[in-house]
């Protein structure tokens, strides 16, 4: 499944580079989307800021999981 998600200064995921939420949650991020615009060639080391949106692709199990701020075992 595809879904936005939403960062927040308080969210896990704020902070983190497009490849550790890819090693840490098995998902994809499709996209990162700031207050210019979405950018869908984002490189393996952009960082996610609280505030921007991304979209992730992946099972049902680890798009929850990474909305949720849970690693996948």
């Amino acid at each position: 499944i595809m879904k936005e998600l939403t960062i927040s200064s308080k969210s896990p995921l704020a902070g983190l580079q497009k490849a550790q939420i890819i090693q840490r949650y098995g998902v994809v991020v499709v996209g990162i989307k700031h207050k210019g615009g979405f950018d869908i060639d984002v490189p393996l080391n952009a960082r996610v800021k609280s505030g921007s949106s991304i979209l992730v692709l992946g099972t049902p199990a680890t798009v929850m999981a990474a909305e949720k701020g849970r690693k996948v075992r």
